[in-house]
């Protein structure tokens, strides 16, 4: 034992036999593959990385993951961010290499010599985040692949497209191939203007080469450009004309002389013709089409294209050739289209049959509108027959809409209101040449309504009374009947569209406006005015009775006030006539009243009471039939309500230039706190409340008996006037006009108050109400100025003109001083 303690250096004797060591960590070397731009993807790098560490054995990560983002969280893979894109900007990737705990205790993980510190264990597993290079490629090559739409020229220096009237993108892109150290990558394109700008659309969405020009592709790999090709989309005049059709339906290009293919000219032959005759021919007849999808593009001949001479026919019976060649030689238009032509007999004199019609109805039927060749006369022919529109000639009808020309010919029909410009040009194989542009007309259609009229009207919730004529009955409000319009036309009816008040912007034939239409008095009218979509005009006005309405129809319902047998005088007090939505008629105007009589049957009357009946008569607006009539009844009693009650009216009554003051009111038993409101004989109503009270003038609330109770008691009450004050101009809620820039000038200057869009708040202690509009109240009011000349600030005063206010509104404004070097000071 004492030898194995002098082994371990055992002390003093004792016996020390545990000697501490420390095992370190294993160092393992991750290896993490770098990536090329428009190549490498994060699930590949990963794939890559992972198939490496398999040579770890028990230190192989769980796992490695590239990502798409570098350490500032900047995607290096553009806005797709998933694991199959393409990184295509260049950079260093985050990675994340996860092991396990134990792993992380037994080895030391290093990337590229340095150790990774800084992980992070959830309990399970340490993760570690390093980064790696992303590169761009030593080297990228671009070739072109030839076809039949697209060739490389210029040693694949630069692109060739035939025109297609397609997009050409994709076939540019089948072309180009992008190769990075033998590699193929990942490529897109930008396309440029022929002076380099990008080629994008109003919304900033790219476009693509599609039309006949010079262009520029960008050849990108990620973000980087690794050429730019000229690109010329080309029409070859030789091969890419159709010569047989116009527009064009076997090419994607027509040419047409005078209407005719370029195979099948006609020009005008005289004497001692000459090439320079058969050019401008060419020239002033040609129209120039490209095919572009399921349209046609107009190209301009006179800037894009010449004639030169081939063959002249010099004769009448002759064949002559003529060859159209492009002005440019960019090569945007190329090589030679040949016309063959000869000569017709020139087209007798064309004329209008008038220079105008008026609309006779829309499109969409076989006989509304104008056929085109029925506008013009074409004179015959000397010893000849009369030519035959559609055969010897052709008639085209042209109308702009939207800055585009709208072409109509032969049988075809013209509808639209507007101008429409007519030309008559040969045909057939006889007749060469046009006429003059001649104008036509369809001027608005004219409305007549009536027995000999062009269109019929009816009015929804107009009557018409065996008198004849149009009636309504009295409403209380405006009478609005609805109008409907036809018109006939031979292709049928058709019902005319009233503009819409709430969607001015829509479709519309006419405009309704109504007049007051309010009494019976001055009746009704209706005006309609045609000006809506400019086929129609005219106006046509309609009026109409307004009938008295009868009192019993409307539910109009009368009470009166139960009397004291000592106070009956046989008049009816207290009448009231009301309509269901609490609209109270007036006496004298709306009805009248007979006098009372006593009911012929008591039954069921309360003791002490008598009934009496009473009838009430339309007036005015309201019918005198018998008819119409309606009955009240009301008690004599001998009971009345002096006496019975205490009656508490709310105080804080202000005044409201909105409607009354109607405070609550409360009734108790007489001598007590029960409140009977609710229950007791009794209505309440109100007197002098509509405006600021005095003490001299109160308002009142009534406190009227009902049913076998009779009397009434009238308790004062005080309407305050609003308080104003410079308050009252809440965050500058009176406006003014006028009153910015104002610079001292020795007058005064007075800006305006806005009385629309301006609002006054009082500021009494109990009003709660929102803020009062100024036109509400401006009748009740007077505005002045204070100050108004010198510098400094002035104002607009706002105070009372009535009882109803009280206080005043001072409303700031600023007048500068006069800068003395500019100033202008008038005497």
């Amino acid at each position: 034992m004492a030898a194995i303690n002098k082994l371990l250096k055992s002390e003093g004797g004792s016996v020390d036999n545990v000697l501490p060591f420390t095992v370190s960590k294993a160092a393992v070397t991750v290896t993490l593959p770098e990536g090329t731009v428009g190549v490498s993807t994060p699930d590949a790098l990963s794939t890559a990385a992972a198939r490496e560490a398999e040579s770890l054995g028990a230190a192989k990560p769980e796992s490695i993951t590239y990502s798409n983002f570098n350490n500032s969280d900047v995607s290096l893979t553009g806005t797709d961010t998933a694991g199959t894109a393409t990184y295509i900007t260049k950079g260093r990737a985050k990675v994340t290499i996860v092991v396990s705990d134990d792993q992380a205790k037994n080895y030391k993980y290093e990337v590229r010599g340095a150790e990774l510190t800084g992980g992070t264990s959830n309990g399970r597993e340490t993760t570690f985040t390093t980064d790696v290079a992303i590169n761009d490629a030593g080297t990228y090559a671009v070739a072109i692949a030839d076809s039949t739409d697209i060739a490389g020229v210029d040693n694949d220096k630069a692109l060739e497209a035939k025109y297609t009237g397609t997009s050409l993108h994709d076939t540019i892109k089948g072309a180009i191939e992008v190769k990075a150290d033998g590699v193929v990558v990942a490529d897109d394109f930008v396309y440029l203007d022929a002076n380099g700008q990008a080629m994008v659309d109003g919304q900033g969405n790219q476009e693509y080469p599609t039309m006949p020009g010079k262009y520029q592709v960008q050849v990108k790999v990620g973000d980087q450009v690794v050429q730019t090709l000229p690109l010329t989309v080309y029409v070859d005049l030789a091969t890419m004309v159709d010569r047989d059709d116009f527009p064009a339906s076997g090419a994607v290009m027509g040419v047409a002389i005078d209407g005719r293919p370029v195979d099948e000219v006609k020009l005008t032959f005289k004497d001692n013709i000459t090439f320079a005759d058969v050019k401008s021919q060419i020239e002033s007849g040609a129209v120039v089409t490209l095919t572009k999808g399921g349209t046609t593009v107009p190209v301009d001949f006179a800037e894009t294209f010449e004639v030169i001479d081939g063959t002249l026919a010099t004769t009448a019976g002759s064949n002559g050739t003529a060859y159209i060649k492009p002005l440019s030689s960019n090569g945007v238009y190329r090589g030679q289209l040949p016309v063959k032509y000869t000569y017709g007999t020139v087209l007798p004199e064309a004329t209008l049959k008038k220079a105008s019609e008026p609309y006779n109805g829309p499109a969409g039927g076989s006989s509304n509108g104008y056929k085109v060749q029925d506008l013009v006369s074409v004179a015959k022919p000397v010893g000849g027959t009369e030519l035959v529109a559609g055969t010897n000639y052709t008639v085209t009808a042209t109308r702009t809409v939207d800055g585009k020309p709208v072409v109509k010919k032969d049988a075809e029909r013209i509808t639209e209101v507007g101008t429409y410009t007519v030309v008559v040009e040969g045909k057939d194989d006889t007749y060469v040449g046009k006429s003059q542009e001649m104008t036509f007309t369809i001027t608005p259609l004219t409305l007549k309504f009536g027995a000999n009229g062009n269109a019929t009207v009816t009015y929804d919730g107009l009557a018409t009374p065996a008198s004849g004529g149009f009636s309504a009955t009295y409403t209380g409000g405006q009478i609005t009947p609805e109008p409907t319009v036809t018109v006939d036309f031979a292709d049928g009816r058709v019902t005319l569209k009233a503009q819409n008040p709430y969607n001015k912007q829509a479709p519309y034939d006419y405009t309704v406006a109504y007049g007051d239409n309010t009494t019976v008095a001055e009746g009704g009218t209706i005006d309609l005015a045609f000006s809506g979509n400019y086929a129609y005009d005219g106006t046509y006005s309609q009026a109409f009775a307004i009938t008295p309405a009868s009192l019993a129809d409307v539910h109009a319902k009368a009470t009166a006030a139960s009397q004291l047998k000592s106070e009956f005088d046989n008049t009816v007090e207290g009448l009231q006539v009301k309509l269901p939505d609490g609209t109270v008629l007036e006496e004298g105007v709306d009805y009248t009243v007979s006098a009372p009589a006593k009911a012929s049957s008591q039954t069921g009357v309360p003791t002490g009471c008598t009934k009496y009946v009473f009838t009430v008569t339309g007036k005015g607006n309201y019918s005198d039939s018998a008819t119409g009539v309606i009955n009240g009844s009301f008690y004599v009693t001998d009971k009345s309500i002096e006496g019975m009650y205490d009656v508490v009216v709310e105080e804080g009554s202000l005044y409201n230039p909105n409607g009354k003051a109607e405070p609550d009111v409360t009734v108790y038993t007489k001598g007590t706190k029960d409140d009977v409101t609710k229950t007791a004989p009794i209505d309440i109503s109100y007197e002098n409340n509509v405006n600021a009270t005095t003490e001299d003038a109160p308002a009142y609330a009534v406190i009227t008996g009902t049913g076998q109770y009779a009397g009434s008691v009238e308790v004062p009450f005080q309407i305050a006037p609003l308080e104003l004050s410079d308050a009252s101009n809440v965050k500058g809620s009176v406006k003014l006009d006028g009153a910015e820039d104002l610079v001292y000038n020795g007058k005064e200057q007075v800006p305006q108050v806005l009385v629309k869009g301006s609002y006054i708040t009082p500021v009494n202690e109990d009003y709660n109400g929102y803020p009062i509009p100024l036109s509400q109240a401006i009748d009740q009011l007077s505005v002045e100025s204070e100050g108004g000349v010198n510098a400094g600030t002035s104002y607009m005063v706002i105070a009372p003109k009535t009882g109803n206010f009280k206080g005043s509104v001072k409303v700031p404004y600023e007048i500068a001083k006069a800068d003395v070097a500019n100033a202008t000071i008038e005497p």
